[in-house]
This record gives C-alpha cells, structure tokens and sequence, in this order.
C-alpha cells in the first residue's frame, strides 16, 4: 500500500490516502450499496456500480487513467479501512486545471477528513502537477460540498441552472475556483 498522506481526526483516527488497489472494491460496493440513495442524491456512481464487478473494473480504469496522467485518485481510509473516494479528474495540461471530485460514508461525515483530503490533492495539484486552476462543482442543494469549497478558499464562480441529472431530475449546479497563486 502506497500511503499518498496521512493525518489523525477527531476519536484518535488515523486517515490514510493511499493508491487505488481492487483489495478496496469490496468496501467501495458495500458502501456504495448501503448508502444506495443518499450518494446518488448527489452522484452517478450507485447507477454505474451494480455488482462487485463493476467496482473492480472501475479501479481498473482508474489506474489506467492514471498511468495515462488523465486522472489522479486516492482511496479514503480510516484506520486502515475505506471509507470513500477523493481525486483530481478533467485534468488538462495544457490550460493547467482539473476538478475535484470526492465521496465519503455518512459514518464519517462531519469529521473533517474531506476537507484535509482535498488540501493534499490541492497541494498534489499545484505544485506537483503544476495546475493554475482547481475546480469543484456541487450540486447547488448540497449544502455540505459548498461549505468544503469555501472552507478551502474557493470562490463561487458560476450557477448554471438544470446543469446536473441525478434520479432523472435536473438540479443547478455551482463551479467554485481555487486558483495557484504562486505561479
């Protein structure tokens, strides 16, 4: 397991983001299936992930992206268990910007590790990637993801209404930017 950063939250946890692996798609599923309703609430994963299988080829095709420095992901992990996904996609080189995109278990809301996983991959992205520009669209009635934006210094940039599917209905959606001041 290749640790990508690690730090303690509250109850003397210990949040590790480490390298997607299929050892994790176990987890992945049962959260995704468990928590079925309140993720698509928000995101296409529970639609896309039906079986294990999928979960598995899913990490698959992230690793491929990865190699292909398309994409950039990380599992969340709570004392050595998983517990949601984090990472940089859309990435563009050459405009210099990618998205951030996040998911964790309701368990472990309210914790603070969404908000300290994004600083490492907005670090990663800044001054290892060398981005100009980090996005994050949320989903203009999720509330929580827009309070992590501000949290973290994004600027709300842009609303765009009926821009989002989830369940077959259309929701606004909100761009926040973080730009790299340093370059």
């Amino acid at each position: 397991m290749f640790v990508f950063d690690s730090f303690e939250i509250k109850g003397n946890h210990i949040c590790k983001l480490v390298l997607p692996e299929k050892v994790y798609a176990q987890d992945l599923f049962q959260i995704i299936q468990d928590e079925h309703d309140r993720i698509q609430e928000w995101l296409p994963i529970p639609e896309k992930t039906k079986t294990l299988e999928d979960e598995e080829n899913f990490i698959e095709y992230v690793q491929k992206k990865m190699i292909e420095k398309k994409l950039f992901t990380l599992c969340i992990l709570v004392d050595d268990r998983v517990v949601g996904t984090i990472d940089l996609h859309d990435i563009s080189h050459k405009q210099r910007r990618a998205e951030i995109g996040y998911w964790i278990s309701s368990k472990w809301q309210g914790y603070g590790i969404v908000t300290k996983a994004c600083k490492s991959i907005i670090n990663y992205g800044f001054y290892i990637l060398d981005l100009h520009k980090i996005y994050i669209e949320v989903d203009s009635q999720n509330i929580k993801s827009q309070a992590v934006a501000q949290r973290l210094g994004f600027l709300k940039e842009a609303y765009f209404k009926e821009a989002l599917v989830h369940n077959g209905k259309y929701h606004d959606s909100i761009w926040f930017g973080l730009i790299n001041e340093n370059n």
